[in-house]
């Protein structure tokens, strides 16, 4: 099966500790001895860190169909740990003598306290070979004891920005809003509090990756209780919160096995690499001929840039895996070709929720955002979404990312989490890779490509110079002008037509200082001399000739939307009808996870190749189905365990 990876960190037997400022101070209780505080006691947990060595001897997690899906390292600073807060909340056991384990501590456990800690705090050390875990960071804490017909539960925030995440005197605040602790009389907060919509000024993507991208935000990974195939998968359960046991002193807590605990970081990464670019940033254009193989047609694509586009301006701050059920993503009863299989792992992990009869548990492979809404109900947006409008970038240039694989290995992008139900799969809010290029063309009588201006006209895909290339007494290119009037005198009657073409007339004229991009009034790129009636006979002779459309590629500026990146695959069973989709009601929830970026996944994309010109200028996106926008890139996608998706494109 093919499955979109996150990157596990485990929190495992070992130790991680700090001490908080509101602690009782009762000497060597605090200190590591045996007599213990009243109120606090121990808890043994440890981070295993996943290996940035390049290891390919770790496992895939493809499951009951191959996915192009592999397990990668990344780089040592997606790595680097500078704080933590451990985040403590506690239910009620169940059963008549309340000694069973708690039936729904992600619904129902209740916030008790929080507990920083700081890089001092925290030590490394060497991990035996456990798959994806390499080093360990260890160091003891202390915990709030409860009674005996309750169960503590921990949840590990992991490089928390102190803008955005302010743990103090044991209580918490996430965004400005405090988590309260439950008492007799008020409902405390529990692990929603924590997987609700975080957006404002305060939220903003270097807060969850440092503004050096070497601090990345990671808390608690959800987990399947059955693998991710057709025998299991209707069973399963999700976890997040883990079970700790709290001991009374810090000698009895090291005697002990720890918690395994996984984490995810709570960004997702997109990564553009191609092996067509040459050391120039060049590509080669290449169509298919009439024996079905590519051959250059001379012209050449030049690399300058690129970023991501329709990134989500929210995010959860923990996962929200609640629609992992048999009612939701796992429904097949009522959902007719939903491979529920899809949204688990099938490689076992080592970690421990305290169920009886439960012994492994896996990845899963979907979330809800801050912006997911049910099926059939009006998308909220919020989005950072450039294109340009009359020249200019809207809100703002973007940040372009300019080195390719060929001259920079580290040239990721990332970004917040952007998922969105089956009928929400619209271009408006799915994000995708924007390039930014030079075009360089070579008309009859050029020896080589170069880079200029050039026109195209209506859906044909013949380009016309803005100057004339070649000699004109002997082979030549007809610039685009002499191309209009020779046309459209095929249409006017004598009176109304246009005179001769040459360099000097000024009969009819591209507009001075104008910018590039598609126009549907060709008024707006061309100027008439002509007035009156005859003006009119021009206009319309004209716009019959470009086919109601005129795209200017000024300088060859070129721009290029890869296809939307997916995140299920056609081999997990989200693939369209071959009649496509006209309306994003024709999505089902098997086509759940079909497009949209999770957090923890990383998402390759590669350009094969490039058959022509893309656009002059950056179309603001539709709210249209997925499906039935057209892409300018023919992409593959690759998922890494981080995880990377990778995805080829062909432009």
């Amino acid at each position: 099966m093919k499955k979109v990876k996150y990157l596990a960190m485990l929190l495992a037997a070992g130790m991680f500790a700090a001490c908080s400022d509101n602690l009782e101070d009762t000497g060597a209780g605090n200190a590591g001895g045996d007599t213990p505080s009243t109120t606090e006691g121990y808890v043994k947990v440890a981070i295993n860190m996943p290996t940035t060595s390049g290891n390919s001897s770790r496992s895939t997690d493809n499951g009951e169909s191959g996915a192009n899906v592999s397990l990668e390292d990344g780089d040592p600073k997606e790595y680097n740990i500078e704080n933590a807060i451990l985040v403590f909340f506690k239910d009620d056991k169940s059963g008549d003598s309340q000694t069973n384990p708690p039936t729904d501590p992600d619904g129902n456990a209740q916030f008790v306290k929080a507990y920083p800690l700081t890089k001092a705090d925290l030590t490394v050390s060497g991990s035996t070979e456990t798959p994806q875990v390499t080093e360990q960071v260890s160091v003891i804490t202390e915990a709030p004891k409860v009674e005996s017909t309750e169960q503590l539960y921990v949840l590990v925030i992991l490089n928390y920005d102190s803008d955005l995440i302010s743990p103090t005197n044991g209580g918490l605040s996430v965004n400005n809003t405090p988590l309260t602790a439950g008492t007799a009389t008020v409902q405390g907060s529990k692990l929603s509090a924590l997987q609700a919509k975080l957006n404002g000024a305060d939220v903003d993507l270097s807060a969850f990756i440092g503004t050096s991208k070497n601090q990345f935000t990671m808390t608690n990974a959800p987990l399947s209780s059955a693998a991710g195939n057709s025998g299991s998968i209707a069973s399963a359960k999700a976890y997040t919160l883990v079970p700790v046991t709290v001991y009374d002193t810090e000698a009895d807590a090291l005697s002990h096995p720890g918690s395994s605990i996984y984490v995810e970081r709570v960004v997702a990464k997109v990564s553009l690499s191609s092996t067509s670019f040459d050391a120039n940033k060049q590509i080669k254009v290449t169509k298919l001929n009439a024996s079905g193989t590519s051959e250059p047609t001379g012209d050449l694509v030049e690399f300058t840039g690129w970023c991501l586009n329709v990134t989500n301006n929210s995010t959860k701050l923990v996962r929200d895996v609640s629609g992992f059920n048999t009612t939701d993503w796992l429904e097949t009863t009522n959902a007719t070709g939903n491979r529920a299989e899809r949204f688990a792992g099938t490689r076992s992990i080592n970690a421990s929720f305290g169920i009886t009869g439960e012994n492994g548990y896996y990845r899963i492979y979907w979330a809800k955002d801050g912006n997911y809404v049910g099926s059939g109900e009006s998308d909220a947006t919020d989005f950072t979404t450039y294109y340009i409008k009359n020249g200019t970038f809207i809100p703002s240039e973007p940040t372009w990312e300019t080195e390719l694989p060929t001259t920079k290995t580290d040239n990721a992008c990332y970004c917040l989490e952007n998922t969105m139900n089956y009928d929400q799969q619209l271009e408006d809010r799915t994000t995708t890779v924007l390039l930014r290029t030079n075009y360089w063309t070579k008309f009859n009588g050029d020896k080589a490509a170069t880079q200029r201006s050039f026109f195209i006209c209506g859906i044909s895909d013949t380009k016309y110079p803005e100057k004339q290339v070649g000699e004109s007494t002997g082979t030549h290119t007809d610039c685009f002008i002499e191309h209009l009037i020779t046309e459209a005198n095929k249409i006017l009657a004598d009176e109304n037509d246009f005179a001769t073409y040459s360099d000097s007339y000024s009969d009819l004229v591209v507009k001075q200082g104008a910018n590039s991009g598609t126009y549907t009034n060709v008024e707006d790129i061309l100027t008439f001399s002509a007035t009156g009636t005859k003006k009119t006979a021009q206009v319309a002779a004209v716009s019959a000739v470009v086919g109601g459309r005129i795209s200017y590629y000024k300088d060859g500026l070129n721009f290029y939307r890869t296809t939307l990146i997916r995140h299920f695959q056609d081999g997990e069973g989200v693939i369209v009808p071959e009649s496509g989709i006209a309306a994003a009601t024709d999505y089902k929830l098997q086509h759940l996870g079909r497009y949209g970026v999770v957090r923890n996944n990383w998402y390759e994309i590669n350009i094969n190749s490039i058959s022509g010109p893309g656009d002059p200028e950056v179309d603001q996106p539709k709210p249209d189905p997925d499906d039935s926008a057209e892409g300018f890139v023919n992409v593959t996608i690759n998922v890494l365990s981080w995880a990377k998706r990778s995805q080829n494109v062909d432009l």
